[in-house]
């Protein structure tokens, strides 16, 4: 094997430890909920440049960085090394 098939094998194990423990699926949850919360503040009437515009940009930012990151995780596991 060569060293970068090692260091990707090594990168899909440790994502397959992270999707695999017991807490990954309850913390992804939270977020969902979380966002859903945020989605539910949206209204059409929210000024630019208000404080509350500003939270929801920035958390919105935020959420999809995590689920980005969800999904870069189980992508990693399931993908198969083309040989």
């Amino acid at each position: 094997m060569e060293r970068s098939e090692i260091d990707g094998y090594m990168f899909r194990l440790l994502c397959q430890n992270i999707i695999a423990h017991k807490l990954f699926d309850y913390v992804v949850l939270a977020f969902i909920f979380l966002n859903c919360i945020t989605v539910a503040l949206e209204r059409p009437k929210i000024h630019q440049g208000s404080l509350e515009r500003l939270f929801l940009t920035i958390s919105n930012y935020i959420f999809t960085t995590i689920f980005v990151g969800e999904m870069t995780l189980k992508g990693a596991v399931k993908s198969e090394v083309e040989q």
